[in-house]
């Protein structure tokens, strides 16, 4: 993996090393930057997914490879129960980011 754009833009390196696929993140600027106490919803200054989409995908797989019997250890197991944890932490953020922006608004 190589960092492209720190934050926003990585190299992933595939299996037999043959090419690079690129995972981009959406990029946002937040209410404030560019005027102090500014409100006001996020501006997408680049399109790309979530960090919740990849930890998504990445725990579809690990379900598929436990279901595998060749594939199937604690490991993975213990490994798709953290994904999950990670996952609630980052909806849990976002609950967080949500209700502060409402309770600013409602202090405007």
């Amino acid at each position: 993996m190589t960092e492209e754009r720190w934050g926003h833009e990585y190299n992933l390196e595939n299996y037999e090393g043959k090419s690079n696929q690129c995972l981009v993140f959406v990029e946002q600027s937040c209410p404030g930057d560019e005027l102090p106490n500014s409100n006001g919803p996020l501006k997408t200054i680049q399109n790309g997914t979530t960090e919740e989409e990849v930890l998504k995908a990445l725990l579809s797989r690990l379900r598929y490879l436990n279901l595998q019997v060749h594939f199937q250890c604690s490991s993975n197991f213990i490994a798709e129960q953290k994904l999950r944890e990670a996952l609630w932490w980052l909806y849990e953020s976002e609950t967080n980011r949500s209700k502060r922006a409402k309770y600013q608004e409602a202090q405007s």
